[in-house]
């Protein structure tokens, strides 16, 4: 089954009667979506002069709830749980309903020819006719009309974003040096050692030369079948005990090997085998099967890609002040 998933980088979340007759009726609504309960709706936040329903506050808390539920907590924990997530729920559905009326406050506006352009991508990126994406859409619980109508929400809100936040950010040249020559570890790479390994073990309990030499005479024996130029895979299947997932020990720099090894590492080429080297299980040698030479991180290289990560950054950052200065702004009235 195909998935259609919908990104939405314009709203993220901030994360929130006297008499015990009224405070347990209200109680009980906001435990209906956790006890199953049936419940008449009702207005359980004012933003300006739009309400968010309880229907609306359940209908998005409910796959949440449902992952909660099927996390085996206690009843105790699970409720902690639920009543979190649906602060930030809440939350983030008071931050939709400003910024849905900044966007018609400043006229922001999509036509219907934008998001068929749109959804025709979306069809291409996908190799999808048009009768493959309302089936897919409709095995995902959806219809094409609703998707219409998320992708003009995204386009709208992506917009309102575009004018607010992002064209009002610039990185200079100076933040990218600046981050560059801060962060110079992250772009000073080493050469990476993709190693192979052939063992023999012996026994801790040995107490005669014969086993010691038939361990021998069989890792000698394995060395120079590969030097010889058998497959590693053959040669490490016949040693199956010894060596575990094919002898495949993984990629690693330099420093993070033993003196011992990294000195019967650091001069071999691509297909080349280490001596064999006597252990306190037995013996064993390394074939380095690839190296990975350093990449190129210098300042030039790196600058567009520092640039867009800065970037980023700052849209998160003035999003999050945008928002609390809207929610300052605004007349908000939660009721719990």
């Amino acid at each position: 089954m195909m998935k259609i998933k919908n990104t939405n980088h314009a709203a993220h979340g901030l994360s929130r009667r006297a008499i015990s007759v009224c405070l347990i009726g209200v109680c009980l609504l906001f435990f209906a979506p956790w006890a199953n309960a049936k419940v008449i709706d009702r207005v359980v936040a004012v933003v300006n002069n739009d309400i968010i329903s309880l229907f609306d506050l359940n209908e998005e808390l409910e796959p949440y709830s449902n992952r909660i539920k099927s996390m085996g907590y206690t009843s105790e924990k699970e409720k902690k749980m639920f009543f979190s997530v649906r602060e930030d729920v809440l939350n983030d559905l008071i931050n939709k309903k400003l910024t849905d009326q900044e966007i018609k406050r400043q006229r922001i506006t999509v036509e219907e020819q934008e998001i068929d352009v749109s959804i025709e991508n979306l069809k291409k990126r996908n190799f999808l006719t048009d009768e493959e994406l309302r089936t897919a859409l409709k095995n995902d619980g959806g219809s094409l009309e609703e998707y219409r109508e998320t992708k003009r929400d995204q386009i709208l809100h992506q917009r309102l974003l575009n004018y607010e936040i992002r064209s009002k950010i610039i990185i200079t040249d100076q933040e990218v040096l600046d981050y560059y020559t801060l962060h110079k570890n992250e772009f000073s790479d080493e050469k990476k050692y993709h190693l192979k390994k052939i063992s023999t073990k012996i026994s801790a309990d040995a107490n005669s030369g014969k086993e010691k030499n038939g361990a021998s005479k069989r890792i000698e024996e394995a060395w120079s079948r590969l030097a010889k130029g058998d497959a590693f895979e053959k040669i490490a299947s016949q040693y199956a005990e010894e060596n575990e997932d094919g002898g495949d020990m993984g990629v690693f720099a330099l420093n993070e090997l033993s003196p011992q090894m990294k000195e019967a590492v650091e001069h071999l080429k691509a297909g080349e085998l280490t001596p064999i080297m006597k252990t306190a299980r037995g013996y064993q040698f390394f074939m380095v099967d690839k190296i990975d030479d350093p990449q190129d991180k210098t300042l030039e290289n790196m600058s567009n890609w520092i640039r867009e990560k800065l970037y980023e950054n700052q849209v998160e950052v003035k999003y999050q002040e945008w928002l609390l200065k809207l929610r300052s702004q605004s007349h908000i009235k939660i009721i719990i």
